[in-house]
């Protein structure tokens, strides 16, 4: 399985994901305990991070979301993912 670590309770324009595994299909897990399925996929040759609704720890409803990517480097094993704005998904 591919996991996203992030290192807080939300996503936001400069939060860092790491990424252990490889693969488009990943599951992001959050500080609070609470997990999404994601895909990373090709927005017009730009890469993009799509996380489907989920609610967090605290009970907040965050709606599926396209989140555009602003970087990707790998180190190791590990890749790690600074996100930028986010768009919402019906």
């Amino acid at each position: 399985m591919v996991t996203a670590e992030a290192s807080h309770t939300h996503l936001f324009p400069g939060a860092v994901l790491v990424v252990t595994g490889e693969g488009p299909s990943l599951v992001v897990r959050f500080s609070d305990g609470a997990s999404v399925a994601a895909e990373i996929v090709d927005d017009g040759g730009k890469p993009a991070l799509v996380m489907e609704a989920y609610t967090t720890g605290a009970g907040t409803v965050i709606p599926r979301k396209m989140w555009f990517l602003r970087s990707l480097e790998s180190e190791g094993g590990e890749r790690r993912l600074k996100v930028g704005r986010s768009v919402a998904l019906g």
